[in-house]
């Protein structure tokens, strides 16, 4: 394994680097979504992901979602207060705006108490959406009347099987990616944001063993329909990065959404679908499946 440099020497996170962050993770059981390995790695070109060692912390520099380049949360807890010292002044003498970003409400402690004068703001598209894992596997009560109603027309439709995502279905999954994305969007007037989570959910299925994830698709006659793709996240949490269905079936989101909770995730208390980026629509969706929480995050700015 090539060794991570020395702050502020950065380089490229790499596959290699996956025993020492999951190291890591263990210990500090981290809570929002972009903290697993597979996230980091998946996302490394589009955002320009970049690491280096601080103090035996890993530091993580990264260009966000509203173009920011920032400093995210140690992964550690080593001379914190040293490490946020080193960022900043680096910062200060090599970026235009110095930023700290994607910080959850637990660790703004810091910031509050050497830096109270520092602005603090939400960042409401970045909220990690926490959802009871059970909720998601029985869809009880009236609540979830819609999602029921939803996949029972499904199963009235079609026969269909829940199979574990193994290597013989990663060119199907790419197949439906690339039909997904040509629904979404017209070919030539696309959002980069789109385009980009194509990129990384292809990087994730080029190396979905690699990374340790696990994922389910929906088969109909021999075609896969539906994919899902996710990991723990801590030791009571699932995450779910990526979840694909063939828009030519209605019903099909619901379906996907509810048999991979019940396959992957039973064992866990909760799970984090992620963020909604601000689109409307997906915010809406992810509102529909009634939250028990949402894990919000916060810029920092000198």
């Amino acid at each position: 394994m090539e060794p991570i440099p020395v702050f502020p020497n950065f380089r490229e996170i790499k596959l290699d680097d996956k025993r020492l962050f999951d190291d890591y993770f263990r210990q500090i059981q981290p809570r929002i979504s972009e903290y697993t390995f597979a996230n980091i790695f998946t996302w490394r070109h589009i955002f320009d992901i970049k690491i280096a060692l601080l103090y035996e912390n890993i530091v993580i520099q990264l260009v966000d979602t509203h173009g920011h380049k920032i400093f995210t949360p140690f992964i550690g807890g080593i001379r914190l207060k040293e490490s946020l010292d080193a960022c900043l002044n680096y910062a200060r003498s090599q970026w235009k705006e110095v930023r700290f970003g994607l910080f959850p409400e637990d660790q703004l402690q810091l910031f509050k108490l050497y830096y109270p004068t520092a602005p603090i703001a939400i960042d409401r598209d970045a909220s990690d959406y926490i959802y009871n894992a059970s909720d998601l596997i029985t869809l009880k009560g009236k609540k979830y009347d819609g999602k029921r109603n939803h996949i029972s027309r499904f199963k009235k439709k079609y026969e269909y099987t829940y199979q574990p995502l193994d290597s013989k279905h990663i060119n199907g999954c790419k197949d439906l990616l690339e039909k997904w994305y040509h629904q979404h969007c017209d070919y030539w007037e696309c959002s980069l944001s789109l385009r980009s989570e194509i990129e990384a959910c292809k990087e994730a299925l080029d190396n979905f063993k690699k990374l340790g994830l696990c994922g389910g698709i929906i088969d109909i006659d021999k075609q896969i329909v539906a994919f899902s793709i996710g990991e723990p996240l801590n030791k009571n949490t699932f995450v779910v990065h990526f979840e694909k269905a063939d828009a030519d079936y209605k019903e099909l989101p619901a379906v996907i959404n509810q048999e991979f909770a019940a396959h992957e995730a039973k064992d866990y208390k909760y799970i984090n679908r992620e963020e909604d980026l601000g689109e409307l629509g997906l915010r809406a969706s992810k509102m529909s499946y009634s939250p028990v929480f949402l894990i919000d995050k916060y810029y920092i700015t000198f």
